[in-house]
């Protein structure tokens, strides 16, 4: 009997004895083996912090006005809580729905948000709704007349002595938003920032990474319920401010563009214009529009009125391509303008039938190749596109740029259409038939006209600055 009782007192001591040579093996392993890892861990749940937002470069003209700026907003909140503890829900929905033209069901809908609460666990109103969206980043004069709203509501809530909740349960949040101080002035070379912060297009979604810098933040150790504790060690990571864009834009002269525009398509009503103006000695943008157009400042207004023409439309360009031929046979030594030929129509080589005919289909009889320039005669050229042949005509439609992206900094740059596969399409390519350009290549090659033979590559930025005021100039 003794000798079991001493055979179970070692077992139990043995078995005592492995469990505490395991907890030290575990503890070794934790506060030594494992000691960077779980000293990591815990610094992850102690540290908390908030983040500071980086103030949005802005884009200003070539002159320093500011096109695009950040402006304070305010995002307009209820608690459905306190609005139904003071049984005004029918005066909030009232008072916001006139304010801020928001559907009424759309704002019982929203005061009527349940959720459970995570503190009682219990099934309750929440404390806290945004107004979304007509209440979303909305301006001081929209949210002064909402406060003023409030404040009514909380005077007659301390008038009734209704002390269950003490406020009208609406409130604000202060933020940013992108303000466009010309308004629709140069807004396809803009683009928008959307009401959630979102770049949508133009510049604005193009330099975005530039333009909205990288945000802050500041670290703080906090306890075991996430507050921050007393003198803690804090540290800071600071905000970098987005770049500054000067842009070669000049918005007198956008204006008077646009003012232009206007009037012409009230008139003429066609489906879009595009109107660039430029310096052909540098290719500096001077001012860029389209029609229809929109306000940035309430883009959600607008409908089919997005798309850059500009740089995203392709056109048949006719008669305005005839540069080309030109400048080749000139280049050539091909164009002689007294020479004659017989205007009205021409049998186009290597086809037995086919007629190609001036607009004038009777023609103007014979007469010279500068007399046709002058009329601006398909048949005139034609023959010069003949004089050049296939592969030289196409060389010059190269050199012109025609066919490839002129490189401008505008998103969404398409390059057109150049097909000169048989005798036809190239006889009709020789003046503006058959090829497809867009507006701001037909603008690079006249210019190159302009500026004795030069093709630049057009810009719409003329310098970045950084948040330190370095400048980077674009070329």
């Amino acid at each position: 009997m003794v000798k079991r009782i001493k055979l179970r007192t070692l077992l139990i001591g043995g078995f005592i004895t492995l469990l505490f040579v395991i907890l030290i093996v575990r503890i070794f392993v934790l506060q030594v083996v494992q000691a960077d890892k779980w000293h990591t861990t815990a610094l992850k749940n102690w540290s908390k912090g908030y983040p500071i937002a980086a103030t949005r470069g802005t884009i200003s003209d070539r002159n320093g006005n500011a096109l695009a700026i950040d402006a304070p907003a305010y995002t307009i909140v209820v608690n459905p809580r306190v609005i139904h503890a003071n049984n005004m829900e029918d005066e909030v929905v009232e008072g916001l729905h006139r304010i801020l033209n928001k559907n009424e069901d759309d704002l019982h809908t929203l005061l009527n948000t349940k959720a459970i609460d995570s503190k009682t666990k219990a099934y309750d109103y929440v404390i806290s709704r945004e107004v979304r969206n007509e209440g979303l980043k909305v301006d001081e004069a929209t949210k002064n007349k909402v406060k003023e709203f409030s404040d009514t509501l909380t005077k007659q809530l301390k008038k009734n002595n209704r002390k269950k909740a003490a406020d009208s349960g609406i409130s604000f949040l202060t933020q940013s938003k992108r303000y466009y101080p010309k308004g629709q002035l140069a807004a396809h070379v803009l683009g928008f920032v959307d009401r959630e912060g979102k770049a949508i297009m133009g510049l604005e979604s193009k330099l975005d990474k530039e333009l909205k810098g990288t945000p802050g933040k500041i670290n703080y150790q906090s306890d075991g319920s996430g507050d921050k504790l007393p003198n803690p060690k804090e540290t800071l990571e600071p905000a970098v401010n987005g770049n500054n864009y000067k842009l070669t834009i000049d918005d007198t002269i956008q204006y008077y563009i646009e003012d232009a525009m206007k009037e012409a398509y009230d008139l003429y009503k066609p489906i879009s214009m595009t109107v660039i103006a430029a310096d052909p000695k540098n290719m500096e943008i001077l001012g860029l529009a389209n029609l229809p157009t929109f306000d940035p400042n309430t883009f959600w207004e607008s409908e089919d009125a997005f798309s850059n023409f500009a740089v995203r439309a392709i056109y048949e360009p006719g008669s305005t391509f005839k540069i080309v031929t030109l400048a080749g046979t000139i280049q050539e030594k091909l164009f002689n303008p007294t020479a004659t030929y017989m205007s009205g129509r021409v049998l186009v080589k290597g086809t037995r039938s086919t007629y190609l005919h001036d607009i004038n289909r009777s023609g103007w009889g014979p007469i010279t190749y500068l007399e046709g320039v002058k009329r601006s005669s398909n048949v005139a050229f034609v023959k010069m596109g003949e004089m050049l042949g296939k592969d030289k005509l196409a060389k010059y439609i190269d050199d012109f740029g025609f066919g490839a992206k002129t490189g401008i900094e505008l998103p969404g740059e398409i390059t057109g259409m150049i097909t000169l596969k048989n005798p036809v399409q190239t006889a009709t390519a020789s003046y503006g038939h058959g090829v497809t350009v867009t507006p701001i290549q037909q603008l690079a090659a006249i210019s190159a006209i302009a500026n004795g033979g030069k093709l630049l590559k057009p810009h719409i930025i003329k310098e970045m600055i950084d948040q330190y005021g370095k400048n980077t100039k674009y070329e």
